[in-house]
């Protein structure tokens, strides 16, 4: 499976919102949240697939469900079914 990495950018305190589109069997997507921050994970549009490294429950999420993780973490998104459309942010403890 391939991955494709997005870092989430730095912030003093909290990051405006960034959107990614999701393609149907486009490559698993990577988000990596460092120790200290909290990252929002936002389903937009369609469904989408996250799961965490490390533990053993994946998640969907339907457009208008939005999940936070603590950091250090490194989270696996893509599209689930069709193209979806994902939004994060990140907020500094």
């Amino acid at each position: 499976m391939a991955y494709t990495a997005l870092l989430l950018p730095p912030a003093a305190r909290s990051t405006p919102w960034q959107q990614t589109a999701l393609a149907p069997r486009q490559p698993v997507q990577t988000l990596a949240v460092r120790r200290g921050e909290t990252a929002l994970v936002e389903a937009t549009r369609g469904r989408i697939w996250l799961t965490r490294d490390g533990q053993p429950q994946d998640h969907i999420l339907e457009a208008g469900q939005r999940l936070a993780f603590t950091g250090p973490a490194r989270l696996r998104v893509s599209a689930e079914g069709g193209g979806a459309q994902l939004r994060w942010a990140r907020v500094r403890a």
